[in-house]
């Protein structure tokens, strides 16, 4: 009998510490934070990395309009200073826009031109005859 009743110490030894192993492993498991899959992880970053990707390109694209646009103005003002277009000596001719100037025509360069004489009106002509 003796050994039946150390059989059953034993065993209900053990069982108590497959017990014990089995609740600590659980709270080891409740107080780890839940992991993310990489696949879980991959359905999040996808679609937020299309839109900032987009809204990285709409960005670049309006920076270099609005410095176009700038620039197309900042010419546009440059080239209603110079007189040529006033002077006597110029043609609309492709090949040579001033006859006396011709490399400085419609450039800034323009602006300091010694030869410039503002273009009598043809009315003005008529009217001496």
């Amino acid at each position: 009998m003796d050994n039946k009743a150390d059989f059953l110490k034993q065993h209900v030894a053990q069982t108590q510490i497959v017990r014990e192993v089995k609740l600590s492993e659980q709270t080891a498991n409740e107080t780890k934070s839940p992991q993310f899959n990489t696949s879980d992880l991959l359905m999040l970053l996808g679609p937020i990395g299309f839109i900032m990707g987009w809204t990285i390109l709409f960005l670049m694209l309006s920076k270099i309009g609005v410095a176009a646009r700038d620039e197309l103005l900042f010419t546009i003002k440059r080239f209603q200073k110079v007189p040529c277009r006033n002077c006597q000596y110029f043609t609309n001719n492709p090949y040579l826009k001033c006859a006396v100037n011709p490399c400085a025509v419609l450039t800034e360069e323009a602006l300091k031109c010694s030869d410039y004489r503002p273009a009598e009106k043809v009315e003005e002509l008529d009217d001496e005859d």
